[in-house]
């Protein structure tokens, strides 16, 4: 449950967390409110939430040397048992969820309720995974959970069709499907902590909306391609996980996460303010965003 309070205190960070951030926010509102532009960008706006999905894969290799039988003369060690260990796994995620707020710049109408937009938005999606027991040796094991937090920045070409084009109530029903590259950035703690990962996926995206009372839209997003979350050398495996070891040696780890989808449930908060009255094609036609 904490988790879900810290993604909702950063969603609302303009709204409720610095005096400056809300006077900006302000602002904002004002623009939007004041121009014709704006407010036909500020009705585009969307936010939701949902889950993400993705499967990680962990190899390690542990290695240690324990030192017997200390000689009586010099009360050194002069035998050693050595541990050379391999441990391949994957997991899936046990818990996740992803909020998502952007809006969409139009760029060519296509027919009479189509166009084709540029849709820019952020998504932070936090990923937790039940790693459990881990024995590298016989005297030597961990217990722990393992989390991934991912924020995406997606930039993409898209198809829409229905009310969010002509921003009309009347055109209840909203299609969009397109494609990009998200920019991301990612922290993981997953056995072993990770610095900070960033890079960029291709993603494809589909939803399908109703409007009813506001603009209500389910959203499919799937990012392609392996993302590595952790690549560290631990000279002490103590160092590398939560405190659980019960005895010490070297890991080598490297966690990498697969093909990522989210789903998500979709509002445009302001669309009650969209057109109500008369079909307003043919003003949609001939107007200019």
């Amino acid at each position: 449950m904490y988790k879900k309070i810290l993604l909702l205190c950063l969603a609302m960070y303009f709204v409720s967390a610095d005096s400056y951030g809300q006077s900006m926010f302000r602002a904002y509102n004002r623009y939007m409110r004041a121009s014709s532009k704006g407010k036909k960008l500020y009705q585009r706006d969307y936010l939701g939430y949902g889950k993400a999905f993705m499967a990680i894969d962990v190899k390690q290799h542990y290695t240690d040397i324990r030192y017997v039988d200390p000689d009586p003369n010099t009360n050194y060690s002069t035998n050693g048992k050595s541990t050379d260990t391999f441990i391949h796994t994957k997991y899936s995620a046990a818990s996740a969820i992803s909020y998502t707020e952007g809006t969409f710049f139009p760029l060519q109408k296509v027919g009479r309720e189509g166009l084709i937009a540029l849709d820019v938005s952020a998504t932070v999606n936090l990923i937790q995974y039940n790693i459990g027991a881990i024995d590298y040796s016989s005297t030597t094991g961990i217990v722990e959970e393992g989390i991934t937090e991912q924020f995406y920045f997606p930039i993409g070409l898209v198809y829409k069709y229905g009310g969010e084009v002509n921003l009309n109530k009347k055109s209840k029903f909203l299609f969009t499907m397109g494609c990009g590259f998200a920019p991301y950035v990612s922290g993981s703690k997953i056995i072993a902590f990770s610095s900070l990962m960033a890079g960029s996926r291709k993603y494809v995206m589909a939803e399908f909306g109703v409007f009813g009372g506001i603009a209500w839209k389910l959203r499919t997003t799937v990012y392609f391609g392996n993302i590595v979350l952790v690549d560290n050398r631990y000279a002490d495996i103590f160092d590398a996980t939560s405190g659980h070891s019960d005895g010490y040696g070297n890991l080598d780890i490297k966690v990498t996460g697969g093909t990522t989808a989210t789903v998500s449930l979709l509002i445009n908060p302001f669309s009650w303010d969209w057109k109500g009255k008369g079909d307003n094609y043919s003003s949609f036609n001939k107007s200019k965003y």
